[in-house]
């Protein structure tokens, strides 16, 4: 059916027209635009549902509380008529009317009227009084118009049948705007249905678009305050390269309702434009000309070829439901009845996954004025848990990829994925239309997989200008720093993630940016790698600023011990000697190494955590005075003698590991590592029938940690036991602090620690000295491998670039999938002109420093920087091929 060119559906969505007078102007602007295009124009205004307010003043029971808050109420709509009608004056068109019409509205919370008060009256009031600021606008603007009353044609209770509004009160008024003689402007205002005492603004909607398949319109318009929706979602995390989204299908909208960015697509609305093939525009209010999202049928969006990812989007407030079966025994009912539990409660799932014994199950926790959802979910997990095994995981987010055909860049996303190998995907699902792919996962790391998501699709990727327009970064000028809506939030929303494309860009951030020390020795480096390659280069003052920002920020610990296997230079320990730090062995070779390097010093201030070693290396290491960590039952139960009259530590296995890597975590049943808690009781026995005293208890999660809670817990842990042992004064909180190895990563948060660790302390009735045992922390940051480029080759499109060092000086990339930033130093201001491997000498075809790395043009001879290497570089190095490792030098 050919659209009539002589109308147009334009709907001012929340807060397009609101107190900010430039947008009112907007729409005038627009409006006028359509009118001299010789277009009728139905504006349909909706204000913003009132339903929050107006609960709000209910639950204000003590009246002076409920007075002053309705005053506000009725400040704010003063405030609306008078910036929009005043032009400066006191007096303004309709005041007298307004002002009466506020009355009303705060007579509703009269003594004698507060108990019928209804969401719809109230609605309606409001309604009314923002209707009437708009047509008194519009009658002053230099266009022909029109009101037409919605309600005389209209009844909430039409939208419950959308059919229903077809009849003759809506004929009427369709026949008053079809034979206009002269382009006009057409004000409607929102009508809201009701509906289980809520209001919802989606009947406005569907009224607009009725209107707009009615009167056959060729296109519609809505005018929103959000600029988006962009590649990612700049509220949560800003890459600057992330453009915005312009053009959709129809299909590909309604995959956003309720997903994308703050929108709130009406299903129903797109239902009835995409069946009526009219295509929807989205317009932002502040630049109505500029800035546009066109959604539009299948056939008329850009025929690409294969996968077209379009943007990533998030869901928080979540918990994973996981019901399982109490037996293996068959129940065919099995899925029937769990989900009727959930139908019972209202309960409603978004994500599901199910074997024959369980199901997962992830549900929004979302509160709103009218409905705890904790009180429906909390009865849901009772009546499960009747019934069923439930585990429930709280403080979830949904990660969704959106687009076509989505399973074709599955193949992509392993760099992403990379993250969650020290964390936990609950649940992941590709939908059955390939237009969407989600993960859900803990919300602490949501932002940031969001951001590996969007490396991982978007940033290298040529873009379709039919599809996407500017970037963030042309944008800027636009948005209020980050800020995407201009609506004002009455709570605090975590600041973005700042995701940049290099690091000049990250000075756009108010917080300075840490700059690596090696950037400012940049030529001494080059100098030195020039002599002689490959080198471990340490800068001194790095390890000094790395116990220094330790002790300052995590106040709560009493004793700091530096784990030396991380590097075992000499030089490095006396420089921690000097800073009154302890050791922590697991060997008696380091044990030996320390005190050959400082004699006379008092055993205390070394702790000796081995694991499997002989009877002899606990012997000695009693010998020297050190604090001694048994992790075993064995030594306890066939040597008691080694233990006659000994104090010891007992490290307890956490029954979980953390860390960057399988083989870094140090906890959990498959781990070789740690006393079982379920064997308390029988160590104690032991201890007891040896002669021995438990004075300290031990955990240790993992290596390589960026999450600040995981010391506080160890801690509450740990405490658990003191009812076994009850002369422990100790307790060793374990290492794993971890550091940045990606640009991109956040740095562990130390104040955070220190606040989680001192929040048990303080809840604690024991009192106890708190001890940890850092390694990496303290020396990764402080090197650099600095190797010369010997070769370069391309083959089938891939690009290596070979150095003098391979994993015989630097083995973590290859034992761990460790990454490390590489760079070209001779070139380092230089733009990125290739993609290549990063690959050592090593006759291995594990010998690979670095995949996909962005680098300039190389050459031979050029210095080629590894960071991040002073921890478990040259402390794990081999002589494997008969090759040499990486000299050490330290620079002063």
């Amino acid at each position: 059916m050919e659209g009539d060119s002589r109308f147009q559906v334009i709907l001012f969505e929340t807060g397009a027209v609101d107190d900010d007078v430039q947008s009112w102007k907007n729409a005038s602007t627009l409006i006028k635009a359509r009118l001299e295009q010789g277009i009728n124009v139905v504006a349909v205004l909706v204000r913003e549902p009132t339903t929050q307010a107006f609960f709000e003043l209910l639950h204000l029971t003590v009246w002076p509380e409920l007075s002053e808050r309705v005053q506000e109420v009725l400040g704010e709509y003063r405030k609306l008529a008078k910036n929009v009608l005043s032009d400066g004056n006191a007096e303004y068109p309709a005041k007298a009317t307004i002002e009466s019409q506020l009355a009303a509205l705060g007579d509703m919370f009269s003594d004698k009227n507060l108990g019928d008060i209804t969401p719809l009256k109230f609605s309606n009031q409001c309604d009314l009084i923002h209707t009437t600021v708009a047509t008194e606008y519009f009658k002053k603007q230099p266009f022909h118009f029109q009101y037409v009353d919605t309600y005389s044609f209209l009844k909430p209770d039409d939208f419950k049948v959308v059919s229903s509004i077809a009849d003759a009160r809506f004929k009427d008024q369709f026949l008053r705007i079809k034979e206009a003689r002269e382009p006009t402007c057409f004000l409607m205002h929102g009508t809201y249905s009701v509906e289980a005492d809520s209001v919802s603004p989606v009947s406005v909607e569907v009224l607009a678009a009725l209107m707009a398949c009615k009167l056959r319109c060729p296109a519609m318009e809505i005018v929103q305050p959000r600029m988006g929706p962009f590649m990612l979602d700049p509220d949560v995390v800003v890459a600057t390269s992330a453009r915005l989204v312009r053009r959709l299908s129809h299909r590909e909208a309604l995959e956003l309702r309720s997903r994308s960015q703050g929108w709130e697509v009406s299903p129903v609305l797109i239902k009835l434009l995409q069946d009526a093939n009219i295509p929807l525009t989205y317009i932002w209010s502040k630049k109505p000309f500029d800035v546009r999202l066109d959604i539009v049928s299948r056939s008329a969006t850009p025929a690409s070829e294969g996968p077209q990812p379009l943007l990533i989007c998030h869901k928080d407030d979540l918990a994973v439901v996981i019901v399982e079966k109490l037996s293996d025994s068959k129940d065919a009912s099995f899925t029937s009845t769990v989900f009727g539990f959930f139908d019972r409660h209202k309960v409603d799932p978004l994500l599901i996954s199910n074997t024959a014994t369980s199901i997962a199950v992830t549900v929004e926790l979302v509160p709103n004025a009218m409905v705890d959802p904790m009180v429906a979910f909390n009865r849901l997990l009772k009546d499960l848990r009747g019934n069923y095994r439930v585990t429930v995981i709280e403080k979830c987010t949904a990660v969704t990829l959106v687009g076509r055909q989505l399973s074709g860049v599955m193949y992509q996303l392993g760099p992403a994925l990379e993250l969650m190998k020290t964390h936990k995907i609950h649940q992941a699902m590709l939908s059955e239309s390939n237009f969407t792919l989600t993960y859900v996962v803990d919300s602490g790391v949501s932002r940031k997989l969001i951001g590996r998501l969007y490396d991982a699709v978007f940033k290298d990727t040529p873009v379709d200008t039919q599809v996407f327009g500017l970037s963030v970064e042309e944008y800027r000028p636009l948005l209020r720093p980050w800020r995407v809506h201009d609506v004002e939030l009455r709570f605090s929303k975590p600041q973005p993630l700042v995701w940049e494309d290099n690091a000049a860009k990250a000075a756009t951030e108010s917080k300075p940016q840490e700059v690596s020390w090696w950037r400012t020795r940049r030529a001494e480096l080059v100098e030195l790698a020039t002599q002689q390659s490959p080198v471990f280069a340490y800068n001194v003052q790095s390890f000094r600023d790395a116990i220094h920002a330790l002790r300052k920020e995590v106040t709560a610990v009493d004793r700091v011990f530096y784990a030396i296997k991380a590097n075992p230079h000499p030089d490095i320990l006396r420089l921690f000697f000097e800073e009154n730090v302890g050791f922590e062995c697991v060997s008696i070779g380091e044990l030996q190494h320390v005190l050959g390097l400082f004699p006379g010093m008092p055993g205390s201030r070394i702790l000796f955590t081995p694991n499997f070693v002989a009877r002899h290396e606990y012997e000695a290491a009693f010998r020297a005075g050190a604090n001694v960590t048994v992790d075993n039952v064995h030594p306890l139960r066939h040597w008691p003698d080694t233990f006659k009259g000994r104090e010891v530590f007992l490290r307890i296995d956490p029954g979980r590991g953390e860390g960057h890597h399988k083989h870094v975590r140090t906890g959990g049943k498959s781990s070789k590592f740690g006393i079982s808690q379920t064997d308390a009781a029988l160590v104690a026995e032991l201890v007891k029938q040896a002669g021995a005293t438990v004075v300290g208890l031990h955990a240790h999660l993992g290596s390589g940690n960026l999450t600040p809670e995981l010391w506080g817990e160890t801690a509450a842990q740990l405490s658990s036991l003191f009812s076994h042992f009850p002369h422990v004064r100790a307790l060793d909180l374990g290492g794993g602090l971890g550091v940045k190895y990606r640009e991109d990563d956040s740095p562990l948060d130390l104040s955070e620690v220190n606040n989680l660790i001192s929040s048990w302390r303080s809840s604690s009735p024991h009192k106890v000295e708190l001890w940890l045992e850092p390694g990496r922390f303290l020396v990764a940051r402080a090197g650099v491998l600095l190797a010369k480029v010997t070769q370069l080759k391309t083959k089938e499109g891939t690009t290596f670039v070979g150095i003098d060092a391979g994993f015989n000086s630097l083995v973590r990339p290859t034992m761990y999938d460790s990454y490390h930033h590489i760079v070209n130093l001779s070139r380092l201001d230089e733009p990125a002109a290739i993609t290549a491997e990063v690959v050592g000498p090593i006759c291995e075809s594990g010998d690979v420093l670095g995949h996909n790395r962005k680098l300039p043009a190389t050459q031979e001879g050029d210095v080629v920087l590894v960071d991040t290497a002073g921890a478990y570089g040259r402390s794990m190095s081999s002589n494997y091929n008969m090759r040499l490792p990486a000299i050490e030098v330290f620079l002063s």
